[in-house]
């Protein structure tokens, strides 16, 4: 390769590696945009839920016998954490996704800068091939690479989120078809 295909080669990587960084930067803006979100999509969820059945405790609970008073009081409280489960759990997901593609912005923009550095001569197109290989094996920064985002965290929400819904359900079936109380009487005015 002569030195001016060298130099074209340098900028079309260049090039390459901004338009990828823009795409990370897009990505990450994007990540932390869901975060917010789901922050308040389930919080939301969660109160809504807890306030509609916290009324019906308070008013309800009279005709059931002590034992089923004390295992529906259990699972309101299971509910209530299965939900704070799954929202901690979604934003741990959803900030490690975040942090993912902050690494690849951080990675492509240090690789841009020494393909810019070959493009205009202040490196030689051997050194920034060499860079950029390196830096695609490891994290520029000196951590280890984060090459995907494990979906452990998001499985566990999604578990604990079910569980949390199917435990709401089960108690609005338990109260609604209860003798002697009217499910329109217990809910929060």
């Amino acid at each position: 390769m002569d030195e001016m295909q060298k130099v074209e080669n340098a900028r079309d990587t260049r090039d390459m590696l901004h338009k990828n960084a823009l795409f990370a930067e897009e990505r990450s803006g994007e990540a932390a945009s869901e975060f917010t979100r789901l922050e308040v999509q389930i919080a939301t969820f969660l109160f809504t839920f807890s306030s509609l059945f916290l009324g019906s405790f308070i008013k309800g609970l009279s005709s059931f016998s002590h034992a089923e008073v004390s295992a529906m009081k259990w699972a309101f409280a299971c509910m209530l954490f299965f939900l704070i489960v799954s929202l901690v759990l979604g934003l741990v997901h959803l900030k490690r996704k975040e942090r993912f593609w902050d690494e690849m912005i951080h990675q492509r923009i240090r690789r841009w800068e020494k393909w810019n550095d070959a493009s205009r001569k202040r490196a030689t197109f051997e050194e920034a091939e060499a860079f950029h290989e390196g830096a695609a094996k490891g994290s520029v920064s000196g951590a280890s690479p984060m090459v995907f985002t494990p979906n452990w965290t998001w499985i566990l929400q999604t578990i604990f989120l079910g569980l949390g819904i199917v435990l709401i359900f089960a108690i609005s079936l338990i109260f609604l078809f209860q003798g002697g109380t009217d499910i329109i009487s217990v809910l929060p005015e």
